[in-house]
């Protein structure tokens, strides 16, 4: 058809995996989503990424959320980030760093700088048509400029696809 079913959720690093589980398969049986966009989504060691997605035919793209320039406690920060799940194939996948905006100086990393990353994913329709899929999480931790940076930044990148849609 000519629609898509898309859920876009930050599950909050999967910290009550019970309630997240119950309402994602409810989601899942009620609406039959063709796109999951999840945001600080735990990666699980054998890359499922969450107990839903097991086993289930799909195409999966992962980035950490973060990215530490040097050692930390967090480093590589790689228990939570963005999940694109899709029923459709991908075409492409693709992941960038966003401009750092804040040096975390009231928070407990002051001592090292901290890049989000985001999520770029080309999906392919049945009538080949592409859709490119950004999953973003912004940085919560800056002022409202700062994310607006951000989003310039992700606007300059979205110009450099051809892709048909956006999303």
């Amino acid at each position: 058809g000519n629609t898509i079913t898309i859920v876009t959720w930050n599950i909050f690093k999967g910290y009550y995996q019970d309630r997240i589980n119950n309402s994602m398969s409810l989601l899942s049986e009620s609406y039959e989503p063709d796109l999951w966009l999840l945001q600080e989504a735990p990666m699980y060691e054998n890359s499922a990424a969450l107990p839903l997605f097991a086993g289930v035919e799909g195409n999966r793209s992962y980035v950490s959320s973060h990215k530490f320039n040097g050692e930390h406690a967090y480093f590589p920060f790689s228990h939570s980030g963005q999940l694109t799940y899709s029923r459709f194939a991908y075409g492409q996948s693709e992941v960038k760093l966003l401009p750092q905006v804040t040096n975390y100086s009231s928070w407990a990393r002051s001592t090292e700088f901290l890049h989000r990353m985001f999520l770029y994913t080309q999906i392919k329709t049945e009538d080949g048509k592409t859709i490119g899929v950004y999953n973003i999480h912004l940085e919560n931790m800056t002022t409202p400029s700062g994310r607006s940076h951000q989003i310039d930044f992700i606007l300059d990148s979205y110009k450099e696809k051809n892709d048909d849609y956006v999303i």
